[in-house]
């Protein structure tokens, strides 16, 4: 006889309550509305013939029927893309990164909090989503100068003209805190033409 899939947690609470509710099949479906099984998941499921999901199904209603496991191919495709952006931007990010800056040329001072999640974006949660526009709103008070306290390193870091225009022309955000020092504190130098966002103003 034909199997199909039902979720375990539902069917230990057919098995355990009275009235276990319909049929529940949440987590096993995607944004698109189909059936989204990774493998990781299938152990959340138990086959069972048909005609006995068929005879659940009329009593206590629900969800839709699986039939087979497997992704959707539709969240395959947009993680695929996701997992080659990934890859695109920390090559980009890498290539163009360095640790000092020639004279001349400016650090572009991006909060800790925005990298760090990005980083965790680029290298270590697949699930994580893209940061988000680039947020230096936090170091700054109202009159756009720095707040007080602000430490390199564990409040924010640095990076050069290359970057910042990299991160800027995928995120957005901003605004651009420019310094010929690596130091937030330090007078704010001219920006670079070339520079892409709204800039910090001093009051």
């Amino acid at each position: 006889e034909s199997q199909v899939w039902i979720s375990k947690l539902w069917w230990h609470r057919w098995l355990n309550v009275v009235n276990p509710g319909p049929i529940d099949l949440t987590g096993f479906t995607c944004h698109h509305g189909k059936v989204h099984i990774p493998t990781s998941d299938e152990a959340k499921l138990k086959s069972i013939p048909v005609t006995v999901w068929d005879t659940l199904l009329a009593k206590y209603k629900g969800g839709a029927q699986i039939g087979t496991l497997g992704e959707c191919e539709e969240c395959v495709a947009e993680r695929e893309e996701m997992n080659r952006r990934r890859r695109c931007e920390q090559k980009m990010v890498h290539e163009s990164d360095k640790t000092y800056i020639e004279p001349g040329q400016a650090w572009f001072i991006v909060d800790k909090q925005w990298l760090q999640s990005w980083l965790a974006f680029v290298n270590e949660d697949l699930h994580r989503p893209p940061p988000g526009p680039i947020s230096n709103d936090r170091l700054l008070g109202q009159d756009g100068a720095p707040i007080e306290g602000l430490e390199r390193g564990l409040n924010y870091r640095g990076v050069n003209l290359e970057v910042w225009n990299i991160f800027h022309r995928i995120y957005g955000g901003g605004p651009a805190i420019v310094r010929s020092r690596l130091d937030i504190y330090s007078p704010a130098c001219p920006v670079p033409r070339s520079a892409l966002g709204t800039v910090q103003v001093m009051q």
